[in-house]
């Protein structure tokens, strides 16, 4: 059933850890992630504050993120650069930066909103992968993997410890297991594969880490930056479609905040969209089918 915006903000404000929340979004610089910043650092009490860490590529586009948000001595707002389109650079990028630099000791909500659409279905990134789907499920999958230990360290303190990744639920299409790398698939049936392997992957993850609250949600049609990766023959339509239908980013990180630090999502895998309501996950999701899809995410991914 649909939620007024108005309702989201009001949740939202009520949302007062015990603790001092770690915060990490990827994709966080502008469109969803950006919203989602900019909500959790407004709510957040400012007796309690929070560490929130921006990952994206811009860091002009962060720096004026950070500049716009409330200014709270408890609260710690950093930006860390990586190009996330290489898997290998990206988990480098974690241990050198999250696990080094900053040295993170929690975390206890990882936000995976990296992404682009790119319709050209024989594009290959140097490790072989079309980008989207490096962006989107190997490099998603894999930065969970590696900074699982830090959100089971806040779930070992009593503490919030979720993922989620925004993508589409509910328009998950066709796979074929005799291509589980998505080699062969034109651009729209590998996009409507993907969100099938993003069902599957939020399942593995739960089923891995059964402390952990890992979900798929759907923020909605939303101004972001995802035209960029458009033939610039569409672009002129996206951002018409865009002025017409789509939310702000800042609705939509109201409304993904919601779904990130619903007290009812505990532990366990989910699937919403944009109003916090429970979505079927793919149909073509089934136990064989998560077998062999994340067992190749898995070795895909260890670059």
């Amino acid at each position: 059933m649909p939620v007024a915006l108005t309702a989201v903000q009001a949740s939202n404000a009520q949302y007062a850890p015990s603790f001092r929340p770690v915060l990490v979004v990827f994709g966080g610089t502008s469109g969803i992630g950006a919203g989602l910043v900019r909500a959790f650092a407004t709510h957040i009490p400012p007796h309690t504050g929070a560490h929130i860490v921006v990952v994206g590529r811009s860091k002009p586009a962060a720096d004026a993120l950070i500049a716009s948000l409330p200014s709270n001595s408890n609260s710690q707002y950093d930006f860390v650069r990586v190009d996330a389109l290489l898997v290998h650079d990206l988990r480098t990028f974690i241990r050198q930066e999250l696990f080094g630099t900053l040295g993170l000791k929690k975390i206890n909500y990882l936000v995976l909103s990296q992404g682009e659409l790119k319709l050209d279905s024989t594009a290959r990134t140097s490790e072989g992968f079309h980008p989207t789907i490096s962006l989107m499920v190997y490099g998603r999958a894999r930065a969970a993997l590696d900074l699982a230990p830090l959100l089971q360290a806040a779930a070992a303190a009593g503490e919030d410890a979720r993922i989620i990744s925004v993508a589409a639920p509910g328009t998950g299409g066709a796979i074929n297991l005799d291509d589980v790398a998505l080699d062969k698939m034109g651009a729209i049936a590998l996009r409507a594969a993907m969100i099938t392997y993003t069902d599957i992957y939020v399942a593995s993850l739960a089923q891995r880490f059964p402390d952990l609250a890992v979900t798929h949600v759907g923020p909605g049609f939303v101004k972001t930056g995802l035209a960029r990766g458009l033939p610039w023959y569409l672009r002129p339509l996206w951002k018409f479609l865009e002025w017409a239908f789509a939310m702000t980013a800042d609705e939509s990180g109201e409304r993904m905040m919601m779904v990130l630090v619903d007290p009812a999502t505990k532990k366990g895998a989910f699937v919403k969209d944009h109003h916090n309501q429970p979505v079927a996950p793919s149909k073509y999701f089934d136990e064989t089918a998560r077998e062999v899809v994340w067992k190749s995410i898995e070795k895909r991914s260890d670059l």
